[in-house]
């Protein structure tokens, strides 16, 4: 919930934002703005291009304070370009979790640096961000005179706190550096323990931070012309307050929010059209074209470092697929916005007098239509691209070629022609990592992207309108045609282009009634098992139970297990089948999820697809550690196993036997099983669970060979078994005993005898199941949940014996397989805990009994 509540106020501020720059009380032209944006000089943009080395320099040693503080061993040279591509990356996407968290975290652990390390560099570099940003915006609120932002729509009370405000920004940073000299030992911070830094290092932090900002700042009044009444001061305070405000607002790079604290400041000393202009060429300088550098710095290094290592490009191929995509999707989301805005946006009219002589108008005219044509498209593709549709990658090849011809024909406008040429030279190395198939008019659209989607097309009118304010609306404007014509061929894009959304938009709400979840019938679960018996995994046997829907992928190989609870739709472990169409059958979830507003979640699955599923752009959270038996290491006559050889005795002693039988002998004693459930239940004054375990059923017992124990030739405990015909991996579910035995004895028995009969069998692992809450310690990646786990598996023994779970699992040797669950976090993450819970409880009223 708070995900969708923050995506929409986004879009809010974006819109209140172009609504206050339209409504300004100063007349300005589009064309004016062009114009001051093409009137900077060489020097001028030299400088700026100098002050933006200077300021990413500053922001290498954000890094460089964390590494040393940490691993004094690491270079600076082997710093300066991680930090680059993180900056550069953040700062113009946002989104540093997926951008600039992932490479810092991709080259960091290259160098040697372990998960922990590497969290502590992310979180040191973010404190740095604020510290200065707090000293600086702090200082500029206290000295600042709010009256000149009183033109802002803010409550007139807000101005009066500036102050308090600005103070309140100070003592933040007086109290960390304070901390740094008072607290010695470590804290945790959401999940994480942290060693405070020594003050001569939080001084550094403060120093590098403030001179950073301070050269941005100089940089953007660098830009701007000098007037007698606005000094160096005056603009730097602007400037930090706008960014303070853009970081407050979550808008990434602040867009529209910077823009418009700042043009509403300054409109009272300078004319809209050098104010615009000089946050445009700001933008380009700082941003754009820093990140063009990274970006193709960025490709080309991962191509030369796989060049001659394509069979373990395996290794790599993850961090690759995670975050590249999501790029180039970006890349060509904002090509798509560039084409719109080329049809609305009024050329320069010299443009088109030499244009015309060579280019006939009807061309001009076409060129003009198949731009807008075009550019909806892009937009509207580069989320298959984000879902790596094939189909949606080689089409946006071909659409981004049409842009960079018509673009030209329309104009004549190089410039945007070569920055769609670069998105189509950076997208020809990538075609391997477009590996779905299927069509591109099916691709279900999230949430956040429909909002991108409307954002640009308010953005796109608000271009329209702004460009053509002065001009009087005539009918006759649609069916003129002429090479003067720029406010006829801009409605005419316009309205193409918000045709084909609403198109696009009946048809995609339509069709979205009309799917169906997939429902599980007798052929359907026939041929899942058929895939589990040749699984090296055993849990696809909880499909059995059938209280989960099954998807397959298209070529019917390969599943996963699902059941619906409220919003959250819930994944039982990994996908079962084909390991080679896992990829496509997760993002063939995510679509179906997507298709009802439903919310993906992955419970219990392995680290060996947690790519897979972590691409989707989900968050991370450990369960526990599921313990495995390698079955050709269990040797009872060892040392090792001194105890369960003992206990193992004993049981025969006192006469317990062991018998395994098929499943077609099961219904014949299912009488006496049941007994023996029913009985074990009323003594645990519980009742049947399900979903990640099964549950008493006449039909999913007799589909499984069953486990006996005897005593002296009664029947007193069963299990059934979980074996494949691939005899991989085993493992059993239902466990029941007759309560008056001894649970340790007789659970010593029946696993040690199903060790002996696997190994036996010819099987290599034996599955003992998952001790939950185990294995955190050693964790620092997940914030909060970790934290909270450790109280609950130290705590917790009142309502559940962690602890002694573990304890008594470890006594067969085993291997430790840390399990996830994956999904939304934030606000969402108690949501999903609790659909978790009422779906193993079978139920609201499961939730309340054992």
């Amino acid at each position: 919930m708070g995900r969708r509540v923050r995506v929409f106020i986004s879009l809010i501020i974006f819109t209140v934002s172009l609504l206050l720059l339209y409504n300004l009380e100063q007349e300005y032209q589009l064309s004016d703005i062009i114009k001051e944006v093409k009137g900077f000089s060489f020097v001028e943009l030299l400088c700026a291009a100098l002050l933006t080395v200077g300021s990413y320099s500053l922001l290498t040693l954000y890094d460089f304070i964390a590494v040393w503080n940490i691993d004094k061993e690491i270079p600076y040279r082997k710093i300066v370009p991680i930090s680059f591509l993180g900056f550069t990356f953040s700062n113009t996407i946002g989104f540093s979790l997926l951008t600039g968290t992932s490479i810092r975290y991709k080259f960091y652990s290259e160098l040697g640096l372990s998960g922990n390390k590497i969290t502590q560099i992310v979180i040191s570099c973010s404190v740095t961000f604020f510290l200065g940003l707090f000293f600086i915006c702090g200082i500029a609120l206290v000295c600042f005179p709010a009256e000149q932002l009183s033109a802002l729509p803010l409550p007139t009370w807000l101005f009066s706190l500036t102050t308090v405000i600005g103070i309140g920004m100070l003592l933040s940073v007086f109290g960390y550096l304070l901390m740094s000299v008072l607290r010695k030992k470590p804290f945790n911070y959401r999940g994480f323990e942290i060693t405070p830094p020594l003050l001569s290092v939080s001084l550094r932090q403060l120093l590098a931070s403030s001179l950073d900002w301070i050269v941005v700042g100089t940089l953007f009044y660098s830009l701007l012309p000098a007037v007698d009444n606005l000094g160096y001061i005056q603009v730097l305070s602007i400037f930090f307050v706008a960014n303070a405000l853009g970081v407050l607002a979550h808008v990434p790079g602040g867009i529209g929010v910077f823009e418009s604290v700042v043009t509403v400041a300054l409109s009272q000393y300078l004319p809209v059209e050098q104010i615009l202009g000089a946050i445009i060429v700001y933008r380009i300088i700082y941003y754009i074209i820093p990140f063009l550098i990274s970006l193709a710095y960025f490709v080309i290094t991962i191509a030369l470092s796989n060049k001659d290592k394509i069979v373990k490009l395996n290794t790599r191929i993850a961090f690759i697929r995670q975050l590249l995509p999501p790029l180039l999707s970006i890349s060509v989301f904002s090509s798509g916005l560039l084409l719109l805005l080329s049809v609305v946006n009024p050329s320069i009219i010299h443009k088109y007098h030499w244009l015309g002589e060579l280019v006939p108008l009807p061309i001009i005219e076409i060129s003009s239509i198949i731009l807008s044509v075009s550019g909806v498209l892009l937009l509207l593709l580069s989320h298959g691209l984000f879902k790596r549709y094939h189909n949606a990658f080689e089409l946006t090849k071909k659409l981004l070629l049409v842009g960079m011809l018509f673009i030209m024909l329309k104009g004549a406008e190089w410039e945007i022609s070569l920055a769609i040429g670069l998105v189509y030279a950076l997208m020809l190395p990538c075609e391997n990592l477009f590996y779905r198939k299927g069509s591109v008019v099916g691709i279900k659209y999230s949430l956040g992207w429909l909002l991108s989607l409307s954002a640009a097309l308010l953005l796109m009118i608000w271009v329209l309108f702004f460009s053509y304010q002065d001009v009087d609306y005539d009918h006759s404007l649609w069916f003129t045609f002429s090479p003067d014509s720029h406010v006829s061929r801009a409605l005419r894009g316009g309205a193409i282009a918000i045709f084909i959304v609403l198109t696009f938009a009946v048809r995609y709400f339509s069709s979205r009634t009309q799917l169906k979840s997939p429902q599980l019938d007798t052929p359907s679960l026939k041929q899942a098992m058929e895939i589990v018996a040749q699984s090296p995994s055993s849990h696809g046997y909880l499909a059995l139970v059938q209280d989960k829907s099954i998807l397959f992928n298209e070529d019917k190989d390969a599943f996963l297990m699902y059941a619906r609870a409220g919003h959250c739709w819930v994944v039982m472990g990994d996908p079962i089948g084909n390991q080679h169409k896992f990829d496509d059958l997760l993002w063939q979830f995510r679509e179906l999820c997507d298709a009802y507003d439903g919310w993906p979640v992955f419970y219990q699955v392995t680290q060996k697809y947690l790519p897979s599923f972590l691409e989707q752009g989900l968050g991370l959270y450990k369960l526990g550690e599921e313990a495995i038996v390698q079955l050709d290491q269990f040797d009872l006559p060892s040392s090792r196993y001194k105890s369960l050889r003992q206990s193992h005795a004993k049981a025969q002693r006192e006469g317990l036997s062991f018998a395994v039988i098929e499943a077609s002998q099961v219904r014949a004693i299912l009488p006496q099983l049941e007994a023996i459930s029913s009985t074990w239940l009323k003594a645990k004054q519980g009742r049947e669970k399900g979903f990640s375990v099964g549950y008493f059923s006449a039909a999913y017992l007799c589909s499984t060979p069953m486990a006996l124990v005897y005593a002296n030739g009664e029947l007193v405990a069963f299990s059934n078994i979980w074996a494949s015909a691939a005899q991989v991996e085993f493992s059993v579910d239902l466990m029941r005993y007759e309560p008056k035995l001894s649970s340790s004895n007789i659970m010593d028995f029946l696993f040690t005898e199903l060790l002996l009969w696997g190994k036996q069998q010819g099987y290599q692992r034996f599955n003992l199941g998952m001790a939950p809450m185990s294995g955190l310690t050693d964790r620092a990646l997940v914030p909060f949940w970790t934290k909270l786990a450790k109280v609950v598996y130290k705590k917790g023994n009142k309502f559940y014996n962690f602890q002694g779970l573990r304890r008594y699992k470890d006594k067969f040797n085993p291997t430790w397989e840390a399990k996830y669950l994956i999904c939304y976090g934030g606000l969402s993450l108690p949501i999903v805990v609790g659909s978790l819970v009422t779906l193993t409880s079978r139920g609201a009223t499961g939730v309340f009994k054992k």
